[in-house]
């Protein structure tokens, strides 16, 4: 079995919203589970307990092929649309 990544998905409800969350973050607390996030959404799962992957040797393998510039935080910059983010992996890429 793979490395999953982790997508999300709503019906736009708050429960609906947040048993999404609360699911994602319970998977993301487990080994081979991850997501590259971003903002509101980065905080809320930080403040759940997902951890935030900030070895450099992980980041790169798991996103193998995007051309990406580290930072001393863990944090990254990518071009997504053209245009450049600043984004995480939180979870436990394999």
């Amino acid at each position: 079995s793979g490395t999953k990544y982790v997508a999300t998905g709503h019906d736009g409800t708050k429960t609906g919203r947040s048993k999404v969350v609360n699911h994602k973050a319970d998977n993301l607390r487990k080994s081979g589970y991850y997501i590259e996030v971003s903002g509101k959404i980065q905080d809320i799962l930080v403040a759940k307990g997902v951890p935030i992957v900030t070895d450099p040797e992980v980041i790169k393998r798991v996103l193998k092929g995007k051309e990406i510039e580290l930072n001393a935080d863990g944090s990254y910059q990518r071009r997504i649309g053209g245009d450049l983010h600043t984004k995480v992996l939180l979870g436990n890429p394999k």
